[in-house]
């Protein structure tokens, strides 16, 4: 019997119809016949052919599937109906991961979908570990095929073998990120250390997304982790086929390149930076994006993994202290720095067990009546360490970056109390004494109790301790410690707000916070008299302090004609080298040189 493929029977049954019509009409047969035995025969190998590749890809132990152009199912292997969305198709593979990571990994793959480079990429679906292949067809339509992973070996114990490992398992084989489909951190570990053990070296990149915590914090994780997916969408476009992206958790991302030399890296971070530069839309919204780089290659900078580690984190650590959106290649000199600064927070953690620290105070005159209306106490620190005096803008940062600045807070108060506790009731002792207190302190909520509990204890009335409120407070910051403040009201020690008009001090805090006074920033007092618009935020600010019932004080007054002007506006109560600097607790005295010389030459 005989059979025919079907796509060859139409042009044979349209062959014999021809031929008998041909006969009744006297045509010879041949000249009809010949070209529908040539169609019939190309159109029965076409068949053959596809026939094979659809057996060839129903045979496949993954997945394969056709897409249409409007990401609608064609054709699977595992026999869906035509026409499902990517989407729904995509997440029942993806039921394992909690539903944020499902979204978010859904809105990854359909980004990649539409790329469709032909690029394997490791993905992590309901049954394991799988490489997926994307690659779209002249007609616009786009193939895939998924090839599962075998599970990575538990132990080589059993299998001795004198002989190398000829093909290592990929590194986004063994664990990958849930989230980005990048290398996990466990493995980087195992990268890192076969880069080490490389001998043609390479060079570690470690990015930190810039700004990424405020955004994370403020509009929630569904954003974070979108632009956490697109941040791995370009990183991984950026570095060549053979370079390892990790995602190292958070905002942390590092990128290893065996074989490259240092000016590569340099160049790959330039790359790397263009490409996380421009905006990333965000339910319709976009958000802008940067990246700080640290760079360090082996072996020159590091033979073993942790050292190159550390040499590419002390480097990432100066890219963002260049404030952000820069790259940085290590240098021996960041090494040398990072030693110090551990030698620093030792020496200080010694001295506040030690009592090492003292108070210079800077005080504070009415212009109009030549008082002494208070002083602000500034920790200074002669290290018997180090053998030298510690500038606080050295000594705040390593109190920071080691934990201390709660301990250095209470230190402070502990002392500014004891003080004040000293002076009693002498006429020629400042009536207040300011101290600065950091916000990581302000947010802790036991704090009013630990200053009312100090203030009892040495019998120091509450309104002669005053606590300022530095300038780094973020508006973020301002619920949290709001609470803290009214607690110090409450107990009745006066707030001030330092740096009103400079840095993060502004509006908003004068509104949401119970101060009672604004230190006016020495930026703009610096622009008196001549600078018309450090004038108008003078006069400006003492209008509003004047609605609110709030005294305002200039700090950083060095000469006469800021003095001047200053008075002019209605702004009395100084403080500044103009009047006296920084000294030691014990030799404040009742200073009016200053005050009076003002007056005299007014």
């Amino acid at each position: 019997m005989l059979h025919l493929p079907r796509p060859a029977l139409t042009p044979f049954l349209l062959l014999l119809s021809f031929v008998l019509g041909a006969a009744w009409l006297g045509v010879q047969a041949w000249a009809v016949a010949l070209p529908f035995l040539v169609l019939g025969g190309i159109c029965w190998r076409l068949w053959r052919e596809l026939r094979w590749r659809r057996g060839a890809m129903m045979a496949m132990p993954g997945e394969a599937a056709l897409w249409s152009r409007d990401l609608r199912l064609i054709w699977s292997n595992g026999g869906e109906a035509p026409g499902i969305p990517f989407d729904d198709w995509l997440r029942p593979r993806l039921a394992h991961l909690p539903a944020a990571e499902r979204e978010a990994e859904i809105c990854r793959r359909v980004a990649a979908h539409s790329k469709a480079d032909g690029a394997p990429r490791p993905i992590v679906e309901a049954g394991g570990q799988a490489r997926l292949v994307e690659r779209r067809l002249p007609g616009g339509q786009v193939v895939s095929f998924t090839e599962p992973l075998p599970e990575p070996a538990r132990s080589v114990t059993a299998l001795p073998s004198t002989e190398p490992m000829a093909l290592p398992a990929p590194v986004w084989a063994e664990a990958p990120d849930p989230l980005t489909g990048l290398a996990g951190r466990a493995a980087f570990g195992g990268a890192l250390r076969r880069l080490t053990a490389d001998p043609r070296g390479g060079v570690i990149l470690l990015v930190d997304l810039d700004h990424f915590k405020s955004a994370n914090e403020r509009h929630g994780h569904a954003v974070g982790d979108q632009l956490l997916v697109e941040a791995a969408q370009r990183l991984g476009e950026a570095v060549r086929p053979t370079d390892t992206v990790s995602r190292l958790g958070g905002d942390e991302f590092a990128i290893l390149c065996p074989g490259a030399a240092p000016a590569a890296g340099l160049a790959l971070a330039e790359r790397v930076r263009r490409a996380l530069r421009s905006d990333v839309t965000v339910q319709g919204t976009p958000w802008p994006m940067s990246a700080s780089i640290g760079i360090a290659a082996a072996p020159a900078h590091g033979e073993e993994a942790d050292a190159l580690y550390r040499a590419a984190d002390l480097a990432l650590r100066a890219a963002k202290a260049q404030g952000r959106d820069a790259a940085v290649l290590f240098e021996e000199e960041l090494r040398t720095r990072s030693e110090q600064r551990a030698g620093l927070r030792e020496a200080l953690a010694a001295a506040l067990e030690a009592g090492e620290l003292e108070l210079h105070l800077q005080t504070q005159h009415d212009l109009e009546s030549r008082a002494l209306v208070g002083a602000e106490a500034l920790v200074r620190w002669n290290s018997r360490r180090l053998g030298r005096w510690i500038s606080p803008s050295e000594m705040l940062p390593a109190a920071g970056e080691a934990g201390l600045l709660p301990k250095l807070d209470r230190y402070v108060l502990g002392r500014a109390v004891a003080l004040v506790a000293e002076w009693g009731d002498r006429p020629d002792a400042p009536p207040v004494l300011g101290i600065n207190i950091s916000v990581v302190t302000l947010h802790d909520p036991a704090f009013a109790a630990e200053v009312a509990s100090e203030l009892q204890r040495a019998g120091v009335a509450p309104h002669r301790i005053e606590i300022e409120i530095p300038e780094d407070l973020a508006i973020r910051d301002l619920p949290g410690v709001a609470r803290t403040l009214s607690a110090l009201r409450e107990v009745g020690v006066p707030l001030a707000l330092d740096d009103f008009g400079g840095g993060h001090s502004g509006l908003p805090h004068v509104v949401r916070l119970p101060v009672q006074r604004l230190k006016l920033d020495q930026s703009i007092v610096a622009g008196l008299p001549d600078d018309p618009k450090s004038y108008a935020v003078l006069r400006a600010t003492m209008a509003l302090a004047r609605g609110m019932g709030i005294e305002v004080i200039a700090e950083g007054v060095e000469t006469q004609d800021q003095a001047f002007a200053l008075r002019r506006a209605g702004c009395n109560i100084v403080q500044g080298f103009l009047l006296s600097r920084p000294v030691p607790a014990a030799d404040v005295a009742r200073g009016a040189t200053g005050p009076r010389l003002l007056r005299e030459s007014a």
